[in-house]
């Protein structure tokens, strides 16, 4: 025995207008990109305490590597998509920064003899590695210890933002 239950919600035209006009907004991106910046700062500082420093200076495609490089160019990245606004963090490469090598740190990478000459022929795998670096995954743990508060942060402030721009159409 099944009874029908009928409910009227009144404004629900409305609102679906008006969250219709809040995703057609032009400077919805500007905001958003703001906010996921400041959601990203607690992983950028774990990130810079858990990033390695090398002991010494050295070379590496004709630039000069100082220690505690990688630990400076690590920053926030503006995605490029424009439908959907993102913030990468991790070492950055443009202007003065220098942290190309960033990867090579965290996920490790194969040393070969000096003078050593990849022969390409396809399917076979020649791996002729002397040894494999020992990857640091700084930014994976950096991300695990931050998930938590940045997940419970991005939803307190995406409700208050979307709240500011509904009261913004009224």
């Amino acid at each position: 025995m099944s009874s029908a239950l009928q409910v009227n919600v009144q404004g629900y035209e409305q609102l679906k207008n008006k969250l219709r006009l809040i995703a057609n907004d032009k400077s919805k991106r500007r905001e958003v990109l703001l906010i996921l910046r400041q959601i990203a700062k607690p992983t950028l500082e774990t990130a810079k305490r858990m990033a390695p420093v090398s002991k010494k200076t050295h070379l590496a495609h004709n630039q000069k590597i100082t220690p505690g490089n990688l630990k400076k160019s690590l920053g926030t990245i503006t995605g490029k998509n424009k439908e959907n606004p993102t913030i990468l963090v991790g070492p950055r490469v443009k202007g003065s920064f220098k942290g190309w090598y960033g990867h090579f740190v965290h996920e490790g990478v194969n040393v070969y003899n000096k003078g050593f000459k990849r022969k390409h022929k396809k399917g076979v795998n020649n791996s002729s590695a002397v040894r494999r670096t020992k990857s640091n995954p700084f930014l994976t743990r950096a991300y695990q210890q931050t998930e938590g508060k940045v997940t419970a942060d991005a939803e307190a402030k995406f409700v208050k933002f979307v709240q500011r721009r509904l009261n913004k159409l009224q």
